[in-house]
C-alpha cells in the first residue's frame, strides 16, 4: 500500500465528508454550513489548528469555496457557507450503491460521520470522500 495522504489533503477530504454528509442528510433542504457544527461531528474544536498546523475555520471556509467552486455545492446565500445544497453531481455520486456495500456512498458517509471523533472514523471519511470525488471524476471523463 501506497504512503498515507499528507495532513491536509486528510483534513480537506474530512472537512468536505462533514459537509457532504449534513447536506445529504437534510437534501434538499438549504443549510446553513456552520464551522463549529461540523467541528463539534468531527470532534475537534472550530478554532483549534489541525494536524496539517493550520486552523480548522481557515480549512473549512476554503474547503467549502472549493466545493461551491467545483460545484458540488451550491449556495443560495451571500457565501459558499449560507443555504448550501448538495448539486445534482454531488447527490448522484452520493446515491450510487456500489454492490458490496448494498448501500448509497451518501448512507455510508452519514454513518461515518457518527463514528468520526476517532482516528479511525477521520481515516473512515478520508477513504469515503477519495472514493466519492474519485467517481464523480470518473463519471464526467466517461
Amino acid at each position: 500500500m501506497g504512503d498515507p495522504l499528507p495532513p491536509n489533503i486528510q483534513e480537506f477530504n474530512v472537512i468536505v465528508g462533514g459537509i457532504f454528509a449534513l447536506l445529504y442528510d437534510t437534501h434538499p433542504m438549504p443549510k446553513d454550513l456552520d464551522a463549529k457544527e461540523i467541528a463539534s461531528t468531527l470532534g475537534v474544536s472550530a478554532s483549534a489548528n489541525l494536524p496539517s498546523g493550520r486552523p480548522f475555520n481557515e480549512v473549512f471556509d476554503y474547503t467549502a469555496r472549493w466545493l461551491l467552486d467545483q460545484r458540488y455545492i451550491q449556495a443560495y446565500g451571500s457565501n459558499a457557507r449560507e443555504r448550501a445544497v448538495l448539486t445534482d453531481k454531488a447527490f448522484t455520486a452520493m446515491n450510487v450503491v456500489p454492490p458490496t456495500l448494498g448501500r448509497s456512498r451518501g448512507s455510508e458517509l452519514v454513518d461515518a460521520t457518527k463514528e468520526a471523533k476517532s482516528v479511525s472514523g477521520w481515516a473512515k471519511l478520508v477513504e469515503l470522500v477519495g472514493t466519492l470525488i474519485g467517481s464523480v471524476i470518473k463519471t464526467m471523463m466517461d
